[in-house]
C-alpha cells in the first residue's frame, strides 16, 4: 500500500469564500494528484467549495493536507504554504 504525503497545517485566518476558492483553484490544477483536507475526523476532497467551506476553518485550526499522486510532496508543500501565508486574496 503506498503511503501518501501529508502535512499538518495552522490556518491563520479565518476561511471564507475567496481564499477557499484560490486553495481549490491551486489543488485542482494537479489533475494527477488526490489532495484532500482533514480537519478532526472530517476529511474532504479539495475540489469543492460547499464540501471545504462546511468544514468551518477559522484561525488557528490545525488541518492537515495530504496528497497522493505524481507530484504529491510538491502540491502539500506548495498548499501548505499558501494556507501558512495567511491565504492572501489575490493568491
Amino acid at each position: 500500500m503506498k503511503v501518501m504525503t501529508n502535512k499538518s497545517v495552522i490556518i491563520q485566518k479565518d476561511l471564507h469564500a475567496r481564499p477557499a476558492t484560490l486553495l481549490i483553484q491551486k489543488a485542482i490544477e494537479y489533475k494527477n494528484t488526490k489532495i484532500w483536507i482533514k480537519r478532526d475526523e472530517k476529511k474532504i476532497r479539495l475540489n469543492s467549495l460547499i464540501a471545504l467551506l462546511a468544514l468551518g476553518l477559522k484561525k488557528d485550526t490545525v488541518v492537515i493536507i495530504e496528497a497522493e499522486g505524481d507530484v504529491e510532496k510538491e502540491v502539500v508543500e506548495l498548499l501548505s504554504d499558501f494556507i501558512e501565508k495567511g491565504m492572501p486574496e489575490d493568491g
